[in-house]
């Protein structure tokens, strides 16, 4: 990420669309919002930028998995851009894998449960049909809405059982009242970019 950030933001861009990486194009557009410290409205952006900043990159894995498990595609590709910004060998510091940036010790867990005896975490498939699978686990489970998953994939299950017992059980007061700054962040974007990928995928 460092070497990318000494990369003139307008190159990163051209590659990334020429490479079919949608991952450094994605990284080359905030760059430049950044330069320019521009926070357009969505539909403010050209087309075209627009599809760069908000990617449906590894759409028919999403929508197949999505539907399969019972969840929102704009809620998959909202995590995705978070997680990864759409970069299918992403490694976290704490060896999380891939597009939905799973723990191997998750994986095996919901591989387990889906019947799944091989799998690439870092192969966009299994790991769309097992972060979507993780994702249905934490709402079934937990009777969690995008909220509540979004706190769970985070902080933790436990921490969105404590905090669900704490807080106000209404959606916008329970979000101001997560106590971790990280959480409180990572749990606004994701809403703000569920939204935009809702708004884009009935008007692209």
């Amino acid at each position: 990420a460092n070497q990318l950030r000494a990369v003139d933001s307008h190159l990163l861009v051209v590659v990334g669309q020429v490479a079919g990486k949608s991952d450094i194009a994605l990284f080359g557009v905030k760059q430049w919002l950044r330069e320019q410290k521009l926070r357009p409205f969505i539909y403010e952006i050209p087309l075209e930028m627009r599809q760069l900043l908000y990617p449906m990159t590894y759409t028919a894995h999403v929508e197949k998995y999505s539907a399969k498990n019972r969840i929102e595609v704009s809620e998959v590709m909202a995590l995705i851009r978070q997680e990864s910004q759409f970069f299918a060998g992403a490694i976290s510091r704490a060896n999380a894998l891939g597009l939905m940036q799973l723990l191997p010790s998750t994986a095996k867990l919901v591989a387990s449960k889906e019947g799944l005896a091989r799998y690439n975490l870092l192969q966009p498939e299994d790991n769309i049909r097992l972060g979507t699978a993780f994702m249905r686990d934490i709402k079934d489970h937990y009777s969690a809405d995008f909220v509540g998953l979004a706190i769970a994939y985070n902080a933790g299950p436990g921490r969105y059982v404590q905090w669900k017992k704490k807080f106000d059980g209404d959606e916008a007061v329970f979000v101001e009242q997560i106590p971790f700054q990280e959480t409180y962040h990572y749990v606004r974007v994701l809403l703000s970019d569920r939204a935009k990928y809702r708004a884009l995928l009935k008007n692209p």
